[in-house]
């Protein structure tokens, strides 16, 4: 299965960025600067979908409402064994 991109919601805080993936029910995570909260939103999507083989169909980034200062950046998602399970997006 080829790599599936999820939008994520940036929201700068005083200190970093908290995140949140809509597409994703409960998936939300923080990080210090940018970098760490890519990466921490990385992270936190593999580790949401790493028990299923049904993933959620992303969004598209045009269709999200923002608030002021928010912004969304695109978190790919790469299924492990995705074609020997028969993963598919729902």
């Amino acid at each position: 299965m080829k790599t599936i991109f999820y939008p994520a919601i940036f929201h700068p805080e005083t200190t970093g960025y908290s995140v949140s993936v809509p597409d994703i029910e409960g998936c939300f995570t923080q990080g210090e600067n940018m970098e760490d909260a890519m990466s921490m939103a990385k992270e936190a999507v593999s580790l949401m979908l790493e028990e299923t083989s049904i993933f959620p169909k992303p969004s598209l980034a045009a269709t999200i409402r923002l608030h002021r200062g928010d912004f969304i950046s695109m978190i790919p998602f790469e299924p492990k064994d995705a074609k020997a399970k028969g993963d598919s997006l729902r």
